[in-house]
């Protein structure tokens, strides 16, 4: 039985709670940061689902929600219903590796992909410019995850440090710098140990330009 999700927050002026404002066109919104400027749409994401509305409030989103499409800080917002996907973990994962991390970050990755992807069945990976069905592409962090710590940790959340790129080779050349992107372009990174079908792999997507670079600059330019 799907898991049922509310997110409510309390209204100082009405005995009635806050809940998300659902657009139109069936979306949530939130927000990176507040805003004051109601035109303003920076640092915003439309979402479709309660889960992903959860999931980004988790990680320091700000909410709008009623009334009056208030912007709610999530500190002040409460999620129920919602679980760490934990209970999806075979006992073999469980020896090996740690529960709660592991299970965040399948959901990250599942959130990320889903929008990313949409309704699409084929998508393009960034790096190699395939279509592809989207079991084999991944959301990839431009600035590695690892590097999301501190000042910088909302950074792991922001979508425009996300893009996707195929499992049949191009994230695991980004994520081990074997290829990186410079001034939008796709080039060879640092291989310590080159053979002549790596080179031939680096070969096949040097010089192709990374479509997202202009949003994605800031996370290109930071310590990648």
């Amino acid at each position: 039985m799907p898991r049922v999700i509310t997110i409510t927050a309390v209204d100082p002026r009405s005995s009635t709670p806050r809940v998300p404002v659902r657009r139109s066109d069936g979306t949530y919104q939130v927000h990176l940061r507040r805003v004051r400027d109601r035109q303003q749409a920076k640092n915003s994401l439309r979402l479709r689902t309660l889960e992903q509305v959860a999931f980004f409030v988790r990680n320091g989103y700000c909410l709008r929600m009623t009334p009056n499409d208030s912007i709610i800080a999530p500190d002040q917002i409460r999620i129920e219903g919602d679980d760490d996907c934990s209970n999806d973990l075979d006992e073999e994962e469980l020896d090996t590796l740690d529960r709660r991390v592991l299970a965040k970050q399948r959901k990250e990755q599942k959130i990320f992909r889903e929008i990313l992807v949409g309704d699409r069945e084929v998508a393009c990976c960034t790096i190699c410019e395939r279509q592809l069905p989207v079991s084999l592409l991944v959301a990839s962090h431009i600035k590695q995850r690892s590097k999301c710590i501190g000042d910088s940790l909302i950074d792991r959340y922001d979508l425009d440090n996300f893009t996707l790129m195929c499992s049949l080779g191009c994230d695991a050349l980004f994520e081990s710098r074997m290829i990186r992107v410079v001034d939008g372009v796709v080039s060879k990174g640092n291989v310590p140990s080159m053979t002549e079908d790596l080179r031939e792999s680096i070969a096949s997507v040097a010089g192709n330009r990374v479509k997202n670079w202009n949003s994605a600059g800031d996370f290109y330019l930071s310590g990648w």
